[in-house]
């Protein structure tokens, strides 16, 4: 319980640091506009406008990550869906996305029926391909495809760039709250990642990260094997970094 605690306090002074800093500019972005005129007022209010998208996103990364890693997470109910519908419910929005970017973004589906808490899952994925689109410069290309693992049974969702990767060294920090990379081009929060564990600890699947040649990232999500054909006493989500 004071783990719990220790835990949850510090993700809110985390949270709150992370805040205060796009929410400072903000205020100071609306300030000088109101003194500005013409095409500088335009241009102030362009910033303050783009600042109020990346604070929203911000604040709907730590209610996701906060909902996943709290009790609250527990009301997405376990069941057994098809992996593709869900991914194919989010393509439009992945699709845009890519445009905006002018990333190409392709789609390699397999039927295969998983069990887990959907909603969570669908969040993982997003922000899987997000991380993607977000990092990766105009022109590179994001796969997103699903199948069969192995020869157990268990499926996989994997999400394939060929941006700049990630650098051995910082692996295993990406999971981190709020952690970027080094030389980061991307919006992102830092908060992705970490969502993507959270969710993998509580639905008990396997995250593998892998280079792509000769540059780029691919990361798979595999799911629980097919009933009958794996250990019910196995532990819960495993990380692969090679």
């Amino acid at each position: 319980l004071d783990k719990a605690q220790h835990e949850q306090r510090r993700f809110i002074e985390d949270a709150a640091h992370q805040l205060r800093t796009p929410l400072a500019s903000l205020s100071m972005l609306l300030e000088l506009a109101a003194q500005d005129s013409g095409e500088d007022r335009t241009a102030r209010i362009q910033k303050a406008r783009a600042a109020v998208q990346r604070t929203n996103h911000l604040a709907q990364q730590v209610l996701t990550l906060s909902a996943v890693q709290s009790e609250a997470g527990a009301g997405d109910e376990t069941i057994a869906f098809e992996l593709t519908e869900v991914i194919r419910d989010l393509a439009p929005r992945w699709a845009l996305l890519a445009d905006q970017r002018s990333i190409d973004i392709t789609f390699r589906l397999e039927p295969r029926m998983v069990r887990g808490q959907r909603t969570m899952i669908g969040e993982a994925i997003t922000n899987l391909v997000d991380n993607a689109l977000i990092y990766s410069p105009p022109g590179a290309l994001v796969e997103v495809s699903c199948g069969t693992h192995d020869t157990s049974g268990a499926s996989y969702l994997e999400v394939t760039d060929n941006g700049p990767g990630i650098a051995a060294i910082y692996r295993e920090r990406i999971f981190d709250r709020f952690y970027r990379p080094p030389g980061s081009q991307g919006s992102g929060s830092g908060l992705g990642m970490a969502i993507v564990q959270a969710v993998a600890q509580r639905n008990q699947l396997e995250l593998q990260l892998h280079d792509v040649v000769p540059h780029g990232l691919r990361v798979r999500m595999v799911f629980a094997p097919a009933p009958g054909k794996h250990d019910p006493a196995a532990p819960g989500s495993r990380l692969t970094v090679d």
